[in-house]
């Protein structure tokens, strides 16, 4: 997650994104708009598993301290984070079984991506010599 260098210097944000009446929206960076979207994401897809449709704020609040980095973590409580992110992602791929399908590596330089998404991995494994 490129989240960790935006969180660093999120403070004032995180201060903005409480302003009343819409106001928020206005006042925050959009490096911290795009992680707060990209967090929302990630956590609702288990949040409405385990809530249903309805997800509270409470819950929210909780999930983003649980999983995400904030300003004024050290490196132990980030490290933790990141761990639990990860314990999440895979419980997801698990849970998914034969449904997810790992996105394929960046194409190499003077690979169409197009042409590289639609290789074999024994093809894919001649461009990488």
């Amino acid at each position: 997650m490129r989240a960790v260098g935006v969180v660093a210097k999120a403070g004032l944000d995180r201060a903005a994104s409480h302003l009343p009446l819409g106001l928020d929206n206005y006042a925050i960076s959009d490096d911290y708009r795009q992680l707060q979207q990209a967090s929302r994401n990630f956590l609702k897809a288990q949040l409405r598993k385990e809530s249903g449709a309805a997800i509270g704020k409470e819950e929210e609040d909780n999930a983003f301290a649980t999983f995400l980095p904030m300003p004024g973590d050290d490196e132990k409580t980030r490290a933790n984070k990141r761990q639990a992110r990860q314990t999440l992602k895979d419980a997801m791929i698990t849970a998914a079984g034969a449904a997810y399908e790992p996105k394929a590596p960046a194409a190499p330089a003077g690979v169409d991506p197009t042409l590289w998404q639609h290789m074999t991995p024994e093809e894919r494994a001649l461009w990488q010599k």
